[in-house]
């Protein structure tokens, strides 16, 4: 009996010890990663601001953890009120990215931000992508953030331990078939083409 005592005061122990360490772990996570792309930043950016290419370029991290991933687009066709949803397997789940907004400064720093919603752990979840045009325009340096609140909630503090698992990975895959996506497209300015 007394070895069940010292089993049950040793458990309650752990999980105020668990729960005093949750309390000090931060309620926000940051993370990012960036790629040198050998492209316009025009180009880069019309991409990124709609998602008619999201397959093929910052969507292949969904598709590399789940290769039978679905997606589905509604909302507006280019800019704010795009939408791109996914159902998929175990690995991804079901989610959705809406373009919340998108800054274009050609010569100095492009924008464009996605909310995201999906069963990672947290809330407010938004992927923001910068392009940065470097080398005259020539190559660009494409950073993509994830920003993610966890509130008080201590099982999601917990899970920022996990953030360079699945968000990372999404991002890093991401990235490079960007770069793979674009090294397919001419380099050339064309505002200056005559579709015509």
């Amino acid at each position: 009996m007394t070895r069940v005592l010292e089993f049950v005061v040793a458990l309650i122990i752990v999980f105020i010890l668990a729960v005093i360490v949750g309390l000090f772990m931060p309620s926000h996570e940051h993370i990012q990663r960036s790629i040198d792309i050998s492209h316009n930043p025009h180009h880069i950016y019309d991409v990124l601001n709609n998602f008619r290419r999201f397959e093929d370029s910052t969507g292949a991290g969904l598709r590399a953890l789940d290769p039978s991933v679905k997606f589905t687009l509604s909302g507006q066709a280019y800019g704010p009120g795009a939408t791109i949803s996914w159902q998929g397997d175990k690995a991804i789940g079901d989610g959705t990215l809406v373009n919340k907004s998108g800054d274009i400064d050609i010569a100095n720093k492009s924008t464009v931000t996605w909310n995201l919603t999906n069963d990672w752990h947290g809330k407010n979840k938004v992927f923001t992508l910068e392009v940065t045009p470097k080398q005259s325009q020539r190559v660009s340096t494409v950073t993509w953030s994830y920003d993610v609140d966890y509130g008080w909630n201590l099982i999601d503090r917990y899970s920022e331990l996990w953030i360079h698992g699945d968000p990372s990975t999404v991002i890093q895959y991401g990235l490079g078939s960007l770069q793979h996506m674009l090294a397919g497209i001419a380099n050339v300015d064309y505002s200056k083409v005559d579709p015509g």
